[in-house]
């Protein structure tokens, strides 16, 4: 298992999301990867005392002399990470598996729960569009071949990377 095994894995789902014309999704993934994530970090300070005219430090003999050893302060920060090869991975595997294979199931549930045979379901159009969206029962037939191509692809590229 390597980094650049994780790396090359990530590019081909990238470019398969592209291929199959889901530009949107790599798009999203990229921006994400690109974003990074968030930890805390501790930084810590020592405390330095400063002369009276301002700006100017003491020398070292100066501070160090008959007094107290400097007080060291610390504090949390969120600092930004790069995601690691395995976890861009991780997220491109993730947005597939929500957006290509999850949407296919949740259209398959919605038309056997609705019992509408061979017919069609037809979303109106919302506060915010203008555009009715509608899909043909027989149309999942066609997109149940592209959840098996789309988890073997995953399976495979999992694999790679588990080498």
């Amino acid at each position: 298992m390597s980094q650049e095994s994780a790396t090359e894995a990530y590019e081909a789902l990238v470019r398969w999301l592209r291929e199959n014309k889901l530009d949107w999704v790599a798009q999203q993934i990229e921006e994400e990867a690109v974003l990074g994530k968030t930890e805390l970090k501790r930084i810590a300070t020592s405390d330095t005392k400063v002369s009276p005219v301002v700006g100017t430090f003491r020398d070292a003999a100066e501070i160090t002399s008959g007094s107290a050893p400097p007080k060291r302060q610390s504090a949390e920060f969120l600092v930004r990470v790069d995601y690691s090869p395995y976890e861009k991975f991780d997220i491109a595997v993730s947005a597939v598996r929500a957006v290509v294979i999850g949407a296919i199931e949740i259209q398959d549930a919605l038309a056997t729960a609705l019992n509408i045979g061979n017919g069609q379901i037809c979303f109106v159009p919302g506060e915010t569009g203008v555009i009715e969206h509608q899909y043909r029962v027989s149309d999942l037939t066609t997109q149940r071949s592209i959840i098996v191509h789309a988890e073997d692809y995953l399976k495979q590229l999992t694999e790679d990377v588990n080498k």
